[in-house]
């Protein structure tokens, strides 16, 4: 993945986020009656503006969030024709409507992309494992009585019997090629909450192990910079031998490549019905210990699985409003939960994401695809609405609190206490933001 997709699926997510964030502020502001003065994406100096209306819109150098700028006499003079309309004028109960707008349209809005990618529909390959000693493999169509079509799916409802206290998680599918039907039940207690992907490592404790369901050695990814692209390599290119020998599979040809890291290996293969030697010197890689040899492709996935392996989901409007209800309310549940168990300590703090791990699975998601880049965009809009509600000085949540204690006495907060505030919650942040960037060089460190 080049670095020029990871800086443009990163520019899409954050200014798409970012822009219905501040857009929800901004409507409610305009409904109450209140003067909008800027719409930035973005702070720090303004580098575009177009005046709308009585709105200036402004593109800022720092891209990283945005604001909205309202007529407030804490900020400046105000002409006493536009006093009604000045933020600090309004009750309460209306400045708490528009500063929780922001979250609460960023949650409305994770809502209705899911719900629009199971309307729009779209085909996955069906989560498949394998059990050590066995030949067969096994479709997952069910967790828990909760039909899945993906591993994000089976990750989800595993997690979620996790948080839930569970002791055991029960898997439905078929045995293939039998497509004979299937359960069986894994123990949840050694599922650690710690590890950065603790779903594959938590199945190989319990004898399974993530496969690939039975695919023709067909090239459909070839990654930049890799072994693949210097030599040529192009997506459609069937692969029928290494080295003389033949190729039948995918997971063969897999095979066959890790055999031989920093070595030369001589490719047959097949491009528009002509089959061509092409030499190519291998990269290596070390995987768990392991030196295994790196070619740079991914299958093609769109032709050679068998239909078994293939979810197509589509649903009518009204069922995927539903389905994409209940999707953000489980995952919704899920990131509170998590938030509160890195709050106590039962959780560690390295699962905090920053803006450079962020920018990585925005650019993957891009490569997968528009459906992947949307289910990202929903969690990532969800998750910034629901830690702007945490009760932070200088956050969403954070006015809320002060703007609710101040309903409560019937007269507002005094300066020092709201100034106060604000020094603290800029603190956290910082702090916050430190470790997420921390977290993020150990992550591309450990790659």
């Amino acid at each position: 993945m080049s670095f020029l997709t990871s800086l443009l699926g990163f520019a899409i997510m954050l200014g798409v986020l970012v822009f219905v964030h501040e857009w929800g502020h901004f409507i409610t502001a305009r409904l109450l009656g209140i003067k909008v003065l800027r719409f930035s994406i973005g702070f720090g100096p303004v580098v575009w503006r177009r005046q709308w209306g009585e709105t200036e819109w402004a593109l800022s150098a720092l891209p990283l969030g945005g604001y909205v700028k309202m007529l407030d006499e804490r900020e400046g003079p105000v002409p006493v024709r536009e006093q009604h309309r000045a933020f600090n004028r309004q009750p309460p109960w209306k400045r708490m409507l528009v500063v929780a707008a922001g979250p609460m349209i960023n949650l409305l809005f994770a809502w209705l992309v899911f719900a629009f990618v199971y309307w729009a529909g779209f085909d996955t390959l069906r989560p498949v494992v394998q059990k050590q000693d066995e030949q067969s493999l096994r479709i997952i169509t069910r967790v828990s009585d909760t039909p899945v079509w993906s591993w994000g799916d089976v990750s989800r409802e595993v997690m979620d019997e996790k948080l839930s206290d569970r002791t055991q998680v029960i898997f439905a599918g078929e045995v293939w090629p039998v497509q004979e039907p299937l359960d069986w039940a894994l123990p949840l207690i050694d599922l650690g909450l710690d590890e950065a992907d603790p779903l594959p490592s938590w199945l190989q404790r319990h004898g399974f192990q993530p496969a690939m369901p039975p695919l023709l050695p067909r090239i459909g990814v070839v990654k930049s910079g890799t072994p693949a692209a210097r030599t040529g390599l192009q997506p459609g290119d069937l692969v029928v031998a290494v080295n003389g020998e033949p190729v039948d599979s995918w997971q063969t040809l897999v095979q066959m490549i890790s055999r031989h890291p920093g070595e030369q290996v001589v490719l047959t293969v097949r491009r528009n019905g002509i089959e061509q030697a092409v030499p190519v010197r291998l990269d290596a890689r070390t995987v768990k210990g392991v030196r295994k040899g790196f070619l740079g492709v991914g299958p093609d996935m769109t032709q050679g699985v068998p239909p078994a392996f293939v979810a197509h989901v589509s649903l009518p409007a009204g069922q995927a409003l539903v389905a994409g209800f209940e999707r953000g309310w489980q995952l919704l549940e899920m990131t509170v939960e998590m938030i509160g168990r890195m709050l106590t300590g039962q959780a560690g703090l390295q699962n905090l994401s920053g803006p450079v791990s962020i920018a990585q699975f925005s650019g993957q998601a891009l490569q997968q695809g528009w459906v992947n880049f949307l289910l990202l965009m929903g969690l990532l809009s969800l998750s910034l609405g629901v830690l702007n509600l945490l009760p932070v000085p200088i956050l969403d949540g954070g006015h809320l609190l002060f703007d609710l204690i101040e309903w409560v006495r019937g007269r507002p907060l005094p300066e020092s206490v709201l100034l106060a505030g604000q020094k603290v919650g800029m603190v956290l942040i910082l702090m916050l933001t430190l470790l997420a960037l921390t977290n993020d060089m150990v992550r591309l460190f450990n790659e």
